[in-house]
């Protein structure tokens, strides 16, 4: 098996189809390949997904899986920490007083 990078904007559009659309689901089952191109897989990681027909798993499974990827990216979101800077263009009489205080 290889282990190609993906991203997990593409990672939730996959999970997404999989989890809603049916009629994405069976395309999937009959041509992986054309399935995840479709979805916007670059070529040199569709070749390497197992091209044999499968059964999916439930829809539920999907879902269950896109909101834990969510999830994840939300929880990255929420520890990036912005600073604050601020920038006082103006009268220096007006910084000084402002200092002061």
């Amino acid at each position: 098996m290889v282990d190609l990078p993906v991203s997990k904007e593409l990672m939730v559009a996959l999970l997404g189809k999989l989890a809603g659309d049916d009629h994405y689901r069976s395309r999937f089952e009959h041509n992986a390949e054309a399935a995840l191109e479709e979805t916007g897989f670059p070529s040199n990681l569709v070749v390497h997904f197992p091209t044999e027909q499968r059964k999916l798993a439930d829809k539920a499974e999907f879902e269950a899986a896109r909101k834990r990827l969510t999830g994840e990216v939300v929880s990255e979101c929420l520890c990036i920490v912005i600073p604050a800077l601020r920038l006082d263009f103006g009268d220096a009489s007006k910084q000084r007083s402002a200092l002061a205080a």
